[in-house]
């Protein structure tokens, strides 16, 4: 075999060996049935609405004799990352009731409702403590301070809980299904957000502490329901709930 015969030999090697180098590097970059990522959507989030359906009167809590300042319920509970509502104003004497079904994974600071804006010293949230799954806290701010926050009981993940604290004058009070669980002195009167409250999440977060789980009713009243009203709303619900 000549010289030139073998020389030529080894630039077509070369040259076939850059080839399937360059052909190899082109099937990495360029998508394709055999590289493309397959995502599964899971049944629940199919069916998930673009918008959480109101409900209109069919609500579960029993009516109250407080100024109520918002009363919103969800068909088939609201599962999502959050949904607006109005800005609020709170007097000294108020109570925040909802109700509520947690999934078993929470993020961290996940948010069932209020209007804090995540910075500051004023408005209200109930949200998940930190990383403490399904451990959840009712706080507000004075406009100079973070009043001391309440916890409710850890709730049981996959079932429905009835959560409501009670604010007035001197003491704030919380209970978990019609039980009460904790209470302090109030200490001072709530500073009112200008922000809108927010379900399901946390006012100016960017919907990352959403709240994973769903949400059937939510109520605000300028009141401080006693806790034989609250009582009573539970005897009802804890009918009604498992049906849901």
């Amino acid at each position: 075999m000549s010289k030139n015969l073998v020389l030529f030999t080894g630039v077509v090697v070369v040259f076939l060996f850059s080839l399937d180098i360059a052909q190899a590097e082109e099937q990495k970059v360029k998508p394709g049935p055999a590289n493309t990522k397959q995502v599964t959507v899971s049944k629940q989030e199919q069916q998930l609405p673009v918008a959480p359906k109101m409900k209109g009167e069919k609500k579960l809590l029993l009516k109250n004799d407080g100024d109520v300042l918002v009363h919103v319920g969800f068909e088939k509970g609201f599962i999502g990352k959050g949904v607006t509502i109005k800005p609020i104003t709170l007097k000294e004497s108020f109570t925040i009731e909802v109700i509520v079904k947690p999934s078993g994974e929470q993020v961290v600071h996940a948010g069932i409702v209020g209007n804090h804006p995540g910075n500051g010293h004023d408005g209200f949230v109930i949200q998940q403590d930190a990383m403490d799954q399904n451990v959840y806290y009712f706080g507000y701010g004075d406009g100079e301070k973070w009043v001391p926050p309440l916890k409710f009981s850890r709730l049981n993940a996959g079932n429905w809980a009835y959560l409501t604290a009670v604010v007035d004058k001197t003491n704030i009070k919380i209970y978990v299904d019609g039980k009460f669980v904790a209470s302090q002195d109030a200490q001072a009167v709530i500073k009112n957000s200008p922000f809108p409250l927010v379900i399901g999440n946390v006012v100016n977060e960017g919907g990352g502490r959403y709240f994973n789980g769903s949400i059937e009713e939510v109520r605000v009243s300028n009141a401080a329901l006693p806790a034989t009203e609250i009582s009573t709303n539970w005897d009802k619900l804890k009918k009604v709930l498992p049906k849901l």
